[in-house]
């Protein structure tokens, strides 16, 4: 490209939907219902959720802050909320907010064995299960992506955000 030239892709892309599931608003039941109608719509693309990644190596071990976020993310494609406040407590009993936050994008679900269903989430931790609590049952790790299934009701109960486009 030459001095003066300009590129822009088309057509511009709507802006994604942040939806707040934190704090004291969080219901596990509406986080499942909008991934689950996401996921159901034609041409479904993948959907950003910002959780409490603990849960990928000890779910017992984490839960939501009870404090509601302030505002959306930046829109950086970070998944820390404004004022770097978490959204994550370690321990059943965490009076502080010793968290876990991060972002990955679920693309895709199935029924579980037994019931309910599974969620699958691509992460940034790479093409490894070594990180991921895949043993235990409700986690399902994929040996060749690193992508994992996830009980959707273990989930859906660390998740704080959404980000999906119209």
């Amino acid at each position: 490209m030459s001095s003066g030239q300009s590129f822009r892709v088309q057509p511009t892309p709507p802006a994604a939907t942040w939806t707040d599931h934190g704090g004291t608003t969080h219901n596990s039941a509406q986080v499942i219902r909008q991934i689950d109608d996401l996921l159901a719509r034609p041409g479904a693309t993948p959907i950003g959720i910002s959780f409490c990644s603990t849960v990928l190596r000890n779910p017992d071990a984490v839960r939501l802050a009870s404090t509601p976020l302030s505002s959306p993310p930046p829109s950086t494609g970070t998944s820390a909320p404004a004022g770097d406040q978490t959204q994550c407590q370690q321990g059943p009993t965490a009076s502080t907010g010793e968290g876990s936050d991060h972002a990955a994008l679920v693309i895709g679900r199935k029924r579980a064995p037994g019931g309910g269903c599974l969620f699958l989430l691509r992460n940034s931790w790479g093409a490894s299960c070594e990180r991921y609590l895949s043993s235990r049952p409700g986690f399902e790790c994929e040996e060749s992506t690193g992508d994992i299934w996830v009980s959707q009701s273990v989930l859906a109960d660390v998740i704080y955000g959404t980000y999906h486009f119209p």
